[in-house]
Formats: structure tokens, sequence, C-alpha cells
């Protein structure tokens, strides 16, 4: 994430390798919004474009497009760098316990904001 550069890692300047910035053609083909938003509802395969927000309208588009590909089931979605193997075998004990997640989730539940309510929803469903 920080291509083993720890100065970067320090100044958090840090580039998700899932991460895609595509351009868009000019002009856009007649069905490119029906067809963006039909994607939505499509589902998920290793060419599915994930985005965790729109940065663009439904009536105007920008110059590009940035987006997230799906990890390889077979191998570690990230590299992590090796001088962080400690620490993150001490967090990945840690948010496998489900208390962690309890607590994590009445955190997320004093929020107010749509997305964390949603995904708090989602969570206490998903666990019945």
């Amino acid at each position: 994430m920080s291509g083993g550069s720890a100065e970067k890692l320090l100044l958090q300047q840090t580039s998700n390798p899932l991460r895609r910035k595509v351009d868009l053609p000019n002009p856009l083909p007649a069905n490119f919004t029906e067809d963006f938003i039909t994607s939505f509802s499509e589902p998920l395969t290793q060419q599915t474009r994930l985005m965790d927000k729109q940065n663009t309208g439904w009536l105007v588009w920008g110059d590009s497009l940035e987006y997230y590909v799906v990890p390889d089931e077979d191998a570690p979605p990230i590299e992590w760098d090796a001088s962080s193997s400690e620490t993150i075998e001490g967090l990945r004990e840690i948010i496998v316990q489900a208390s962690w997640w309890e607590t994590f989730i009445k955190h997320l539940a004093m929020e107010k904001t749509v997305d964390v309510c949603l995904l708090v929803s989602f969570v206490l469903h998903a666990a019945r």
C-alpha cells in the first residue's frame, strides 16, 4: 500500500492496489447511464466495478470513473509490508472475536449518517 516505503507510510501516502481509474469516452455511448445503473443489480463477478462513492451525476458525467476491482479469491487482496505483520496479526486476533463486533456495532449505532445506519441494520439482520 505504501510501496515498501516507510516514509510514504508515515506521511499516509498510501494507495489501494485494487483502485482503478478509467477515462470515459467522449461522447459517451447512448446507453452508458442505463448500463451503469443496471450494473448495480447484477451478481458480483471478477468484472464488477465496486464503487464506494459516486462523484458524477446521472445527467452529466466527468472525464473519468474511479472504482475498485474485485479481489482474487485465491490470493490476499493486499500485499502487506513485512514490517506490518506483527500488527496485522494482533488486529486479526481482536477482530475475530464476537465481543469486538458487538462493541463496534454499538458505536456505529450512535452515528447519525445514513451509510452507518444502513450498515448497522444490515449487520443486525444478517446476525439473525
